[in-house]
Parts: structure tokens; C-alpha cells; sequence
């Protein structure tokens, strides 16, 4: 299937992404294998949506991906959620069945192409002159019922090139996919080298080769699914690092999380959120162990609390933790950490600062110097100066999460220093608007609503994929048995 060796030599980086179902292992080793062709050091990842058409699931899956790292994905199911998504993000695609392209035309390279007609000619043929026979008919690229293209623009001549002249060696027989040596992802030799597999041997296959990272969903957990419905209902419980009315970190993520309740993407029931504000310390791990004991399936840290759930998230294997914010020191097990590139936007707000300030210096006012929050001033200044680097530029840190004074103080320093644009990432854009000689710039919400004509943009941050990915991820977990977890975004 030349649509395999097609990702693995489009893109040289270490990461290409794959959405499948179970019953398509067999699928996933023939793409992993092409990808190695070619690209020896990639990685494929697979997330299982346990669906053979479910866009929100798909959808969810393509996002959690791309916010891992992947630069193409790819999908083994019905919808062309995956290359919208990819269209979305700007990376890769690649559809199947049909030509997907008008979904993601940025984003589309390719298609594996399923074309009947010669199938339905051949069948009708031998029934017509006699020669028809029950049984298991395999068709290959051979047959002009399996083909890959057409490509976009964004494939190479050469490229292009090389997947025919490996589409003619499959033809030939000089290529066998099947053939040793051959590993599984324990490193188990499953197929010698100089021998091959027949197609029988192949659908029978019951493992993934090495170089894909993602676990098969256990026979038992197969057998569950079939003989119950699942998970009826799932408690999210959340820990907020300030206020969800105040800060627009917590607000975006709270009113993030009413939106993905109301309309969760599946056939279960999401229960009345449990939360609270502003605890630290002794009593955030206080309130995590009395959610871990009390019921909650995934509690959720909104901020930097990675240190209490590094520490405790062992005690309670049955539970998922999940943190977005600072500091992430580690992931493994029950154990996530998700975060957003949020400098991408903020280096569009820079630009924009740039373009706009009629002096020679601008500002931004900071929370903690931590590594996220630095990213983004530094992609708010880099943006700035991409379009007048003659700027100079002030930062300050209230060494807060929330500290409106402090935050107003510092402001009004940089003012004092000339700065007529300010991204106030600590959240006080009372100093800002007609007559003060400053516009700012906030973070995470829209910030024009509560303070109109003070506000020059914002940068958003929509929690939903999150919300979303961690229910799929949960769903995925009590089916397997097994976690998965890490960093993610």
C-alpha cells in the first residue's frame, strides 16, 4: 500500500501519527513499516477511538496528536475529521479511501485510495462465464483496486517519484512488506529474517511492530466492551490556582469546562463539576487526596501543582491526574501533563504591539518567571520587533499568580519608562485605555469585554480539546487497564 512510504519520506522529523481502531492492526504495521522505509528514526503514535465513525472522537484524537508533536497525521476511519483537524493546526494530513482534499487543502498530501470498480468487474466476470469460487480473495496494488494520490502540491516531484518506483517493487515482488527480520514492541523476533508472511498469516496478527508507540486494547478489555456499555458517568474534580472569576487563566478554563460538560463528545454522563480556589501547599494536597478518595475519576490541577501530584498520584492508581501549567518535572503512569503553546499567539499580539506603539518602548508585566510565561513574553517582544527592531523592551514579575496592585504598580513603572503597549500576562488592565497613555494586551480570555476600550486584544486559550482528550484518554484507560501517561502538548 504506497500510501505508507509516502509520510515516512515526506517529512523527516521524529514523529508521524496515526488513528486507527483495533481491528486494523494488520493496517498500522503495513503504515509503520513504510514510514521505516524511509525514515528509520520516526515515531508513530496511535490513539484508538474505539469507533469506525465518530468526528468529535477523531477530531479529539488528530488534537491530542498535534499537541504532542505530530507534524502528519493520518486516519483509518470514517470521517475526514483528522485532516480538518491537521488543516486547523498546520501540519500534514494524509486521508483514506477517497481523495479527502478539499477538507484540508493546506494540509493535505495524500490519499490511500480504495477503488471497487475493478473488484465488482472481476467477480462479475467469473460469474458470468462460470469460473466463480466461495472463499477469501485478497487484491492488492496489482489490481488497480488499491492506489495512492492524487498528490497535492505540497509533495515533491521526487517524492512522488519514489512512491511510484516503491509502489512498481511491491508490484513486481522485489519489496515484501512482510518480510524479516521483523520485531514487536517488546522486541520479540516475530518474523525471521529471509522469511515472509502470507496474507492469511498476516490477518491473524495479533501485535505491533517496534516504533509504534501506543498498546493494543487488551482481549479482555474487547470482550468488556462488547458485553457492556462502559463507563455510564465520569467525575471531573478541579483545582483552580486563583479564581475563575477573577484571572483569566482559572476563567478560561472554567467556562472551557461548562461548554465541553454540556456537550462531552460522547455517550456518557459527565457529573456535576467539584472544585476549588486558590489553596496551595499542604491544603491543594489536602483537597487531592480527599477527591482521589471520594469518587473523582480525573482530577484536574489548573496551575503549577505537578510537585504535589508527582508525589501522591502512585497511592491512587485507579485515578487520572492531570496538570496544565509551570514546572512540569515529570509524567508517567496515571500521571499527565498538558499544556498549550500559548507564544504562538502571543507572538501575533507582539506584532500587532509593534505596529501599533508610536514610541521606542513597550512592556510586559509578568506573574513568576517560570518557563511558560516566559515563552510568551519573549515571543511578545520577538513579535514586536519583527516589524520595528528598534524597539527596547520592559518586563517586570509581581511574584504572583494574582496580585492587581502589584501588577498596576509595575505597570505604571514601565509607563513612567516610555512603554505605550503592555501585555499584562498579570492580569490588571486598569491602568490601560484612553487617557492613560498605554493599551494593553491579556491573556487567555478576551479581555475587551470587562474592560472596553482599555484592552487593545487578547490572546485565547479554549479548554475543550483538553477536556475532551482526557475523557477519551480515561475511556481508553479503564478499557485497556493500562495508562498511558506523560507529557502532552
Amino acid at each position: 500500500m504506497v500510501c505508507l512510504f509516502l509520510q515516512g519520506e515526506r517529512h523527516t522529523l521524529n514523529e508521524i501519527d496515526y488513528i486507527a481502531v483495533p481491528e486494523l492492526l494488520r493496517r498500522l504495521n503495513w503504515f509503520a513499516r513504510g514510514v521505516q522505509e524511509v525514515n528509520p528514526d520516526a515515531t508513530i503514535k496511535v490513539v484508538w477511538i474505539n469507533s469506525w465513525y465518530d468526528p468529535p472522537k477523531e477530531t479529539g484524537a488528530a488534537e491530542s496528536l498535534i499537541a504532542a508533536g505530530a507534524d502528519v497525521v493520518q486516519h483509518l476511519s470514517s470521517s475526514p475529521a483528522s485532516l480538518q483537524a491537521a488543516q486547523a493546526a498546520g501540519v500534514y494530513g494524509i486521508g483514506y479511501q477517497n481523495d479527502q482534499g478539499e477538507y484540508g487543502p493546506d494540509a493535505y498530501l495524500a490519499s490511500m485510495l480504495i477503488e471497487w470498480g475493478p473488484l465488482f468487474a472481476d467477480s462479475i466476470e467469473n460469474i458470468v462465464d462460470g469460473t466463480w469460487e466461495s472463499g477469501t480473495i485478497w487484491f492488492g496494488l496489482e489490481s488497480g483496486a488499491l492506489d495512492a494520490g492524487p498528490f497535492s502540491e505540497h509533495v515533491p516531484q521526487d517524492i512522488q517519484d519514489l512512491v511510484a518506483d516503491y509502489k512498481d517493487q511491491v508490484i513486481s515482488g522485489d519489496f515484501v512488506i512482510w518480510e524479516g527480520p521483523m520485531y514487536s514492541q517488546d522486541g520479540t523476533l516475530q518474523i525471521p529474517e529471509g522469511e515472509s508472511r502470507t496474507d492469511e498469516e498476516i490477518d491473524q496478527i495479533d501485535w505491533l511492530i517496534q516504533g509504534i508507540e501506543g498498546k493494543i486494547p487488551s482481549m479482555e478489555a474487547e470482550v468488556a466492551e462488547e458485553s457492556t456499555e462502559g463507563p455510564a458517568e465520569v467525575q471531573y474534580c478541579t483545582i483552580y490556582s486563583t479564581s475563575i472569576t477573577d484571572n483569566g487563566w482559572d476563567r478560561s478554563g472554567h467556562e472551557s469546562y461548562q461548554r465541553f460538560a454540556a456537550n462531552p463528545g460522547v455517550d456518557i454522563e459527565v457529573l456535576e463539576h467539584r472544585f476549588v480556589e486558590g489553596l496551595w501547599g499542604d491544603e491543594a494536597e489536602a483537597a487531592m487526596r480527599e477527591y482521589a478518595e471520594s469518587g473523582c475519576d480525573i482530577i484536574w490541577s489548573h496551575g503549577g501543582y505537578n510537585d504535589i501530584i508527582y508525589s501522591i498520584h502512585e497511592e491512587y492508581p485507579e485515578v487520572m491526574f492531570v496538570e496544565v501549567g509551570s514546572g512540569w518535572i515529570g509524567g508517567d503512569a496515571n500521571n499527565y501533563h498538558y499544556m498549550y503553546r500559548c507564544y504562538d499567539g502571543m507572538y501575533a499580539l507582539g506584532v500587532l504591539a509593534g505596529l501599533m506603539t508610536e514610541g521606542t518602548v513597550i512592556g510586559a508585566a509578568g506573574g513568576y518567571p517560570a518557563e511558560d510565561v516566559n515563552d510568551v513574553i519573549n515571543a511578545y517582544f520577538a513579535g514586536a520587533k519583527s516589524v520595528k527592531p528598534e524597539l527596547k523592551q520592559k518586563v517586570g514579575f509581581i511574584n504572583s499568580w494574582y496580585d492587581p496592585v502589584a501588577a498596576g504598580e509595575l505597570a505604571e513603572a514601565q509607563k513612567a519608562a516610555g512603554a505605550d503597549q503592555l501585555y499584562m500576562a498579570a492580569e490588571n488592565f486598569d491602568v490601560c485605555g484612553p487617557g492613560t497613555g498605554a493599551m494593553c494586551y491579556g491573556p487567555y480570555i478576551d479581555f475587551s469585554e470587562l474592560y472596553p476600550g482599555a484592552v487593545m486584544a487578547s490572546y485565547l486559550a479554549t479548554w475543550e480539546p483538553a477536556y475532551e482528550w482526557a475523557l477519551q484518554e480515561w475511556l481508553t484507560a479503564k478499557a485497556t487497564g493500562e495508562w498511558n501517561g506523560g507529557p502532552v502538548g
